[in-house]
């Protein structure tokens, strides 16, 4: 839908252990007064802790969305070097940022709890979730190099993994009463060939060993003289009367 104004804007901040930083963003609206202040959830948590420690500047205005983003993304790669800038992302490439500055992104960030958080209490609909899937699909080699590179030495601490397991207990696999085709379980083999297994020097614990077991020995593998499945009991006499067989060619 077209709105009235479009414009880039520069957020300063002026008070607290932040000050001077400054993030360059995009807006369009209908009432310059809607009191608009960044689409940084740093820079908007900050603002909440810190009330009247900025001042918003309008860089260039616009006429439309598309000039509203190639203005912003000019913006930002004009000042992307500077100490103080917090902008990370233009567009799709990821730059550096130095690490004194990320230390201070990520000391904001760590105070972003409970109400404090922008997203306190709200859900992502599924249109929004569907976006983001999309959006993931388009990444390229590089940015996704950059992200694998990001997460590697982080260990995800015991309570984390208890939330995310609590989370998935009693949720159905969206793969249950499925099968991979023949193709696809030959392209995975391909792409995972010569690549180290990412569980490689990794220990079991004695309780995923004794699932483990029990998991495998509720299956057995039956062919069919050219395709063979490892398959639930459950699932035996439905393949048997396909005209499966026991065993593995």
């Amino acid at each position: 839908m077209q709105k009235k104004f479009y414009y880039v804007y520069k957020l300063t901040i002026t008070d607290g252990p932040m000050i001077n930083h400054f993030y360059i963003g995009q807006h369009s609206t209908n009432n310059l007064n809607d009191n608009y202040h960044s689409s940084s959830s740093i820079v908007n948590d900050y603002i909440k802790q810190y009330k009247n420690s900025y001042k918003m500047e309008i860089l260039k205005n616009c006429d439309n969305a598309t000039e509203n983003s190639f203005y912003e993304r000019e913006y930002i790669r004009k000042n992307i070097n500077d100490t103080y800038c917090l902008n990370q992302i233009v567009g799709a490439a990821i730059y550096d940022v130095k690490e004194e500055t990320v230390e201070k992104i990520s000391n904001a960030a760590k105070k972003r709890i409970g109400s404090l958080n922008s997203f306190y209490g709200k859900h992502h609909s599924e249109e929004t979730k569907q976006k983001v899937r999309e959006s993931k699909k388009h990444l390229s080699d590089e940015s996704r190099k950059r992200m694998s590179e990001a997460q590697k030495g982080k260990i995800m601490p015991e309570e984390t993994k208890q939330k995310i397991s609590k989370t998935l207990k009693g949720r159905q696999s969206p793969m249950k009463g499925k099968h991979m085709s023949e193709s696809t379980r030959k392209k995975m083999s391909e792409a995972h060939k010569g690549k180290p297994s990412n569980r490689k020097g990794a220990k079991m614990s004695e309780e995923w060993k004794l699932n483990h077991k029990k998991a495998m020995t509720d299956r057995n593998w039956v062919n069919d003289g050219n395709n063979e499945k490892f398959i639930t009991k459950d699932e035996i006499v439905l393949y048997l009367n396909k005209g499966y067989k026991l065993g593995r060619l």
